[in-house]
This record gives C-alpha cells, structure tokens and sequence, in this order.
C-alpha cells in the first residue's frame, strides 16, 4: 500500500516495503528507502509517481505516451492502457526509426514565441527504462540480455533506455480502440482541432487524475499550448483485431507530415531573414544618398 500527502510545492510518499519519498520545490527527492527494498520496485516509484510530482512542482508535465523520432522530429503516441503503444513503437523501431521515452514523454515549452506561445517544443528523454513484452521485443528485432529484469508481478522486460538529445516534437498521435460491435475493418485517422484537441492532450497527461488534482489549472494551459503547437490526430484501430502495421504507417505519415512542415517554416524563416537584410541595406543607401547640404539628424552643420 501507498499514502501520499501533497501540495503544490512539497509531497511525501510512503510505499510499504519500499520507503519514504519526499519531494521538494520541484528541485530535490530524498528517499529513506528500507533495508530489504527490491531496487527494481524503487525504480518504478521514481521514475512513476516521484517523477510526475517532480515535474508538476516545476510547472512541467508529461504525456502518457511513447515517442519515436522518425524522419528527425519526434512522433508521440498516446492511448490508454492497452491501445498498443509500446507495441506499436517496437514496430516503429523495427523499421529503423529511434525511440526516444517509452510510455512517459516529458515536454518542454519554450516560450519565446509571439505573445508567449511556445516558439518549439522538445520531448526530452530521462532515463527511464523500457518495460516490453518478450514477444513484442523479439517481433521487432530486440535481443534481450539473459538475465534481464522482470517487472514485477508481470511478465514484461526491463531494458537499459538508450540514451539522446531532447527532440523536437512535431505530432501527437492518439491511438484509440474500436467498439468491436461497430465491425471497423481498418484503421481510420482524424485530426481533431481546437478546445477538443486541447482537452484531449490534457487527459492523456501522465497520472491525469493527480496532475489535475494537484495543478488543474496548468495542466489544462499546457494542453491548450501543446495542441497549440502541434497536430494532433486520432488513430482508431479495429476493436477485433490487432493491426499494427497500419497504425506504425499513421505514425510514420504523421511523422513525414512534421517533418515538411519543419523544412517549410525553417525555410520562411530564411526567407524572413533575407526580406530584412535587403530592407536594411535599402535603407543604409537611400540614407548614404542623401541631398548636399543636408546634415544627418542630431549632427551639427560643418562649420558650427
């Protein structure tokens, strides 16, 4: 069993058999962890609870989702439990492209765009270990060491996450399930705009229900910045039948999409650029053009 007391700016956590969190300004944990306690099961209350209160004291937030880069910005995918995240990014990776965070997806605003919207955003990896199921790693290549860890009380391996850069962060896909009774065939995509994108970002927040508690107000401005900056698309896979091929090309076109998009601002901002220039040496001719006998202002005429 677990207690938490918390504010927005301190938390304490107690986990039996396990130990004693404490969470402080978003800037230092200290844990008074127990003598016989499974550093496996210490792993998970860090980089679960301890991390999503850490970043809610530093007026941060995280995605319940895998992010893979493909094409050089990074592709979040979101989905409750079971939508087929992990599995889905394992494929991704098996066609070459690089995971980034698995399951919990930090991301960054950089406020100095117009009016304080976010001119970029980055899903920056932190450390946490993968957790996939034997199957899913060996469909997508993964060879796991013999003596991998076991999450606990599950079957799913505990992989050493790779190591990166933080990555620009071009699309949120959201994978969703269909009623099998609808009898859907093949994956379909929409993407939702507006308040209803926005609250769709906020509700796949890591630990919604906590960040909401704690920070409600935030959390909602963050998902209204998020889906600001960036698409988001719902992916609705077929209820009866697992089909991930056609979800990992969603992504994979998601990504595409991110990274023109990328290559078309990136080129009106040369352009921008190139517009200024040329206005500023117009006008350092017209001023050194200027008629005889005409002294440039806050100079005093020759002779004074």
């Amino acid at each position: 069993a677990a207690w938490l007391v918390a504010n927005r700016r301190t938390a304490r956590l107690d986990v039996d058999a396990v130990g004693i969190f404490v969470v402080e300004g978003g800037r230092s944990v200290a844990a008074d962890l127990g003598a016989d306690a499974d550093p496996v099961v210490v792993g998970l209350w860090l980089y679960g609870l301890v991390a999503t209160l850490v970043l809610g004291q530093q007026g941060r937030a995280a995605l319940h989702a895998t992010t893979v880069e493909v094409g050089g910005v990074a592709v979040a995918v979101a989905g409750h439990s079971g939508a087929g995240k992990s599995t889905t990014a394992l494929e991704l990776v098996r066609r070459g492209h690089r995971l980034v965070a698995d399951d919990v997806s930090p991301i960054d605003l950089d406020r100095r765009g117009p009016n304080g919207a976010p001119a970029a955003l980055t899903v920056s990896p932190y450390g946490r270990p993968l957790h996939v199921w034997p199957d899913a790693a060996e469909a997508a290549g993964m060879v796991l060491p013999p003596d991998h860890l076991v999450v606990p009380g599950s079957t799913k391996a505990i992989v050493e996450a790779p190591p990166g850069a933080p990555v620009p962060l071009a699309a949120i896909v959201v994978i969703a399930v269909a009623d099998p009774g609808r009898g859907a065939r093949s994956v379909a995509v929409r993407s939702p705009a507006g308040a209803e994108a926005a609250a769709m970002v906020s509700a796949q927040a890591y630990r919604p229900v906590l960040v909401q508690t704690l920070w409600g107000a935030e959390v909602v401005a963050w998902g209204a910045a998020v889906a600001g900056a960036v698409p988001v698309h719902v992916v609705e896979r077929p209820g009866g039948r697992w089909s991930v091929g056609e979800v990992a090309d969603a992504v994979e076109a998601a990504g595409a999409a991110g990274t023109a998009a990328a290559g078309t601002a990136a080129a009106g901002t040369a352009r921008a650029g190139t517009a200024r220039a040329r206005t500023a040496r117009a006008g350092t001719a017209r001023a050194g053009t200027a008629p005889a006998g005409t002294a440039p202002a806050g100079t005093a005429p020759a002779g004074t």
